[in-house]
């Protein structure tokens, strides 16, 4: 289960600490995509994941059975590659631009501040 407060505005004792919370996120996120993701590559439909809690090496599992699946005719021994595109990219903002992000979100959903880490109030 994913905490209510987001994870980019909570405090850690450490990197790792965040880390090993950020990990743990995704792959909660991951039990949500993965059925989406099985149907899609099964019925050759397009899909747009999108997301900050999206860490690909958790769906190579999924992809290389996609990529790998056996042929439903029985004289076909080899395995039978399915095509799929994969193309992950990253969108990123300078420090200005995302904190006015940070503000306007704490402002629009009410975040009480003093949840907040003391690394975030440090940036600002």
């Amino acid at each position: 289960q994913l905490d209510e407060l987001p994870l980019w505005y909570r405090a850690f004792d450490s990197d790792e600490d965040f880390l090993e919370e950020y990990r743990r996120e995704c792959s909660v996120i991951r039990q949500g995509v993965e059925g989406d993701m099985h149907k899609c590559l099964e019925e050759g439909k397009s899909i747009i994941i999108e997301g900050s809690h999206l860490d690909l090496s958790l769906y190579l599992d999924i992809l290389e059975k996609a990529g790998n699946t056996k042929s439903e005719d029985p004289s076909e021994d080899k395995p039978k590659s399915r095509p799929y595109i994969v193309v992950p990219f990253l969108i990123t903002v300078d420090d200005v631009e995302r904190m006015a992000f940070l503000d306007n979100y704490l402002r629009s959903n009410n975040v009480d501040r003093s949840q907040l880490g003391a690394t975030f109030e440090e940036q600002r």
